[in-house]
């Protein structure tokens, strides 16, 4: 128990510097583990550092809850009943190729890993997961891709308005009329 504990001091102490030093984008999040302290814990991490995060048990929750709700990140577990993270990772690499998939798992081999790349995973950490930091610079880089995806998609509405305005003020010049 005292080690528990120790653990979670110095997490908080982790979350409460780095929420101080950076100003974070909310991301919807799916955590994923059949390990309910697990799922608890990286829920409430994530939690803390001001995203939304629903959790499930298994794969097959996963994709009931995400054709719920919109999901930019989904953190699972590769070893799970009913529905394990390798057929997760390839079915929304088919169904929902936006959704960044970070694979945690305490089984790690190097083909693992490959495996998990190749099916769509777009990172890759072991448990046990210490005081969240790897998870942490994980989270960072796919912030960044979703990020960077959601200012490309402002863009491609702004143009796309400003083609709509432009082509309605030439129709109104040629008739003569206001639309």
């Amino acid at each position: 128990m005292g080690m528990l504990y120790v653990f979670v001091v110095q997490w908080y102490q982790l979350v409460l510097r780095y929420c101080k030093n950076k100003v974070r984008m909310p991301l919807n999040i799916l955590v994923v583990d059949d390990d309910f302290i697990i799922r608890q814990v990286v829920t409430r991490h994530l939690a803390l550092l001001g995203h939304q995060v629903d959790s499930a048990g298994n794969g097959a929750e996963a994709l009931v809850a995400i054709e719920k709700n919109n999901y930019q990140i989904v953190v699972t577990d590769m070893q799970m009943p009913v529905m394990d993270g390798h057929e997760l990772l390839v079915r929304l690499r088919d169904e929902q190729p936006l959704i960044r998939t970070i694979v945690m798992t305490s089984y790690v081999t190097i083909e693992a890993i490959m495996a998990c790349l190749r099916e769509g995973a777009f990172s890759f950490i072991t448990k046990p997961l210490g005081d969240c930091a790897e998870l942490d610079r994980c989270l960072e880089k796919a912030e960044w891709v979703v990020t960077d995806w959601r200012n490309q998609l402002l863009k491609l509405q702004r143009l796309k308005m400003g083609l709509m305005h432009e082509r309605s003020y030439q129709r109104s010049r040629i008739t003569g009329r206001v639309l």
